[in-house]
């Protein structure tokens, strides 16, 4: 299974999405929603295996409410690590004046 169907397999799991893409969606209609890119997969070597991958998944997080989109955060920072990842980074990206929400967050694992 490629890494790019193993994470939408993963996320689309998580009760009350509305939607997972990994490209930019044209809408924001479908709330909440999951948006995800692998934004590096480097080789490495390692000693114990012929070769792995350094993985690095950019995640942002898109709802109504500031509430849903942290829990949401939380729901994905547990999926990520039940797939193997460790999470690096989590942003709040939203602003008062905006309707909607939205949390960014960064993952990496070696594969």
């Amino acid at each position: 299974m490629s890494i790019r169907s193993e994470l939408f397999d993963g996320l689309k799991t998580i009760p009350g999405v509305g939607m997972v893409v990994s490209e930019w969606p044209k809408t924001f209609t479908t709330l909440p929603l999951i948006c995800f890119q692998i934004s590096d997969r480097a080789p490495l070597k390692n000693f114990t295996y012929d070769q792995e991958s350094e993985v690095k998944v950019l995640i942002n997080l898109w709802g109504v409410d500031k509430v849903g989109v942290s829990e949401l955060a939380l729901q994905v920072s547990a999926k990520m690590a039940q797939l193997g990842y460790r999470r690096t980074m989590e942003m709040d990206n939203s602003s008062l004046e905006k309707e909607l929400k939205r949390i960014d967050m960064r993952f990496l694992s070696h594969k």
